[in-house]
């Protein structure tokens, strides 16, 4: 992988095995295990991670939770905005993630008692539950161990997205003011607003 030469993101148009296991990031990791990596390195953006497509959509929800709710009279929630901000598939993706890792960590522990069991049995032991057994416990710590790298993975991406997409909306609306709006409004709430409530979202 030599500098400059990539010019697509290899999880762009990537096959569902690729994106199940990762694999989409052997070369960038092949390349990391040999030296430190660098910016060159690193894969140029999807379309939807950009910032200034991440700021513009953030702010078309941000006027359609406005509008909304100035027409009822009420005030506008950042909270409603956000939730369009996030699409409906990757919402249930993220959802359905954690209900399954919830799942394994109810039967996982049911299937090693039933394995244990099953071990105790002595002159009893019917080798085809054992199999049948240790095989499912298998399965259940291989889904625990995928579900949980998809879920900490999407939960990541869409927390960094929406903390730049909100940064990049404070300093939108700050460097939109004109001077009569500037002066109306005390310096040290805008540089407080800027410096410290913004940084807020991008704390973990």
């Amino acid at each position: 992988m030599q500098s400059g030469s990539k010019s697509n993101n290899p999880r762009d148009g990537a096959s569902a095995l690729s994106i199940m296991f990762f694999w989409w990031m052997n070369d960038v990791l092949k390349l990391g295990n040999k030296r430190p990596l660098t910016d060159q390195d690193l894969f140029p953006l999807l379309e939807g991670h950009k910032s200034e497509v991440l700021i513009e959509n953030a702010e078309k929800c941000w006027l359609e939770e406005l509008r909304g709710r100035q027409s009822k009279n009420k005030k506008p929630r950042l909270w409603k905005a956000v939730a369009r901000i996030i699409p409906w598939k990757s919402g249930l993706a993220m959802v359905t993630l954690h209900a399954l890792r919830s799942l394994i960590f109810v039967f996982l522990p049911v299937c090693l008692w039933l394995v244990l069991k099953t071990l105790n049995d002595g002159p009893d032991l019917d080798m085809k539950f054992a199999f049948i057994y240790v095989a499912l416990l298998g399965i259940i710590g291989a889904v625990k161990a995928a579900s949980t790298q998809h879920y900490d993975y999407l939960t990541e991406q869409w927390g960094l997205k929406l903390k730049v997409a909100l940064i990049g909306l404070v300093y939108k609306k700050v460097l939109s003011l004109n001077r009569h709006s500037l002066e109306a409004t005390l310096s040290g709430n805008t540089i407080n607003l800027v410096s410290n409530d913004a940084q807020k979202s991008k704390s973990p």
